[in-house]
């Protein structure tokens, strides 16, 4: 066996040499996300959306609007509260800037070997991710300007992705519970 091995890139024509032994440690990367994925147990995704959640609750108790009550000498509308409204979105931010990026490194390995991709995954080009955001932010605001759940803005965006009913209609519910 020589000490490379050829590997056809999806994106380049060109064949690519690449060391066994990088291949060997991709494949072992690329199995246990697939493995992952099979299952409920994607800690690290789960995790930035807790993060996310305990975020937006203890914002909402220190703003006082989850109990009536607040701490002491706290008023809305002053610099504090800006300052922590401001810190909260920039944080939301972070947490969707770190989940793309996991997304991405996941799907970098998934496409150099073709192995594990769907043909109903969402590929997470530049134009992708600019359109998922400003539908974000734009449904986002919707949403809460009429007091709808999230489900019922994002499910049609979903769906005119190509993602399947099933999948589109669980992200929904999902969604719902942020809301």
């Amino acid at each position: 066996m020589s000490a490379s091995l050829a590997v056809r890139m999806k994106r380049k024509s060109s064949r690519i040499e690449i060391p066994i032994e990088e291949v060997e440690k991709d494949m072992v990367i690329l199995d246990r996300i697939i493995k992952t994925e099979e299952t409920h147990y994607q800690w690290y995704k789960h995790s930035l959306c807790g993060l996310t959640l305990i975020a937006q609750i203890l914002t909402n108790l220190i703003r006082g609007q989850i109990f009536p009550f607040k701490f002491n000498g706290y008023q809305k509308c002053q610099w504090y509260d800006n300052t922590l409204s401001v810190v909260f979105v920039l944080f939301c931010c972070l947490m969707t800037f770190v989940a793309i990026r996991r997304v991405n490194y996941e799907q970098s390995f998934k496409i150099k070997y073709g192995k594990g991709i769907c043909k109903s995954d969402i590929k997470f080009s530049p134009a992708v991710v600019r359109k998922l955001v400003l539908v974000s932010f734009a449904g986002g605001w919707v949403a809460g300007a009429l007091g709808l759940g999230g489900g019922s803005i994002f499910n049609p965006v979903l769906l005119s992705m190509g993602i399947p009913p099933g999948v589109a209609s669980s992200t929904g519910m999902y969604l719902v519970m942020f809301t």
